[in-house]
């Protein structure tokens, strides 16, 4: 019985220290592609955006029929009082909207900018002085691993650089790498991958300066980082084996 617990014990060992706890996420990515951004801070349009689009003119005669809008009520006084907002459109898998009057448009990949001009252009036919007003209401971006808060983040700015949405997470930890840090971004292309350096004045004429929707920004642990939580984990496997042969051989000295 004792040879057996000898045996089990020296197999716990061998096995923790072979283990290997794997900390850095993405680590077979070693080519970025940075083909085909918009480096000037404009967000591209891809599907599943949601945005809304505002049509106006100086008399506003006219603009009903292009505007797509949904109905709410505020109470004031114990009355109802109808306010009218722009209902949002789902950029569909094709990339494409439906738009009153003017059928399906093709949106994805261009910038709120161009689609705005896009649309003052066609809608000059129809009204006096055309104005569009053209808002994402789902803009948000991913930032993991070593950064202070983690998570899911919204903005209203539709201009959010880098440096904002790093401190929007609160900043690098201290096992933060802060020379090779990596954004994934969807486009018309596919998946691209940006590598970005804090330590160099590159990053902000780069493509990944200015965040786009659903951009996933991830912080590597640095060596030193890394070395330590691994130590840290070992010394804790340790500690657990350590307390168990000390159990067992109380058990075992009855």
């Amino acid at each position: 019985m004792k040879l057996s617990f000898i045996i089990l014990i020296l197999t716990l060992i061998i096995t923790s220290c072979s283990a290997r706890k794997d900390i850095r996420y993405f680590e077979n990515i070693e080519t970025p592609v940075e083909a085909g951004f918009n480096a000037v801070g404009e967000v591209l349009l891809m599907p599943n955006d949601k945005i809304t689009i505002t049509v106006s003119s100086p008399d506003n005669i006219g603009v009903a029929p292009f505007n797509k809008t949904e109905i709410s009520y505020v109470m004031q006084d114990a009355a109802g009082t109808t306010v009218t907002n722009p209902k949002p459109y789902t950029v569909s898998k094709e990339g494409t909207i439906e738009f009153p009057k003017l059928g399906v448009l093709n949106v994805q990949g261009k910038s709120l900018t161009e689609l705005d001009n896009y649309l003052t252009k066609i809608l000059k036919e129809y009204i006096d002085d055309p104005y569009v007003d053209i808002e994402i209401v789902n803009f948000r971006f991913f930032v993991l691993g070593e950064v202070k808060n983690p998570g899911v983040y919204n903005s209203e700015n539709e201009n959010m650089t880098f440096i904002e949405a790093i401190a929007k997470a609160g900043d690098l930890t201290i096992s933060g790498k802060r020379d090779n840090i990596l954004i994934i971004r969807k486009s018309g292309l596919g998946r691209q991958f940006i590598r970005l350096s804090l330590l160099d004045q590159q990053l902000f004429t780069s493509p990944g300066y200015y965040i786009q929707t659903n951009d996933i920004i991830y912080v590597e642990p640095s060596i030193i980082g890394s070395r330590k939580e691994a130590w840290e984990t070992r010394i804790g496997t340790y500690t657990g084996i350590f307390a168990f042969i000390l159990s067992a051989y109380a058990i075992l000295s009855r």
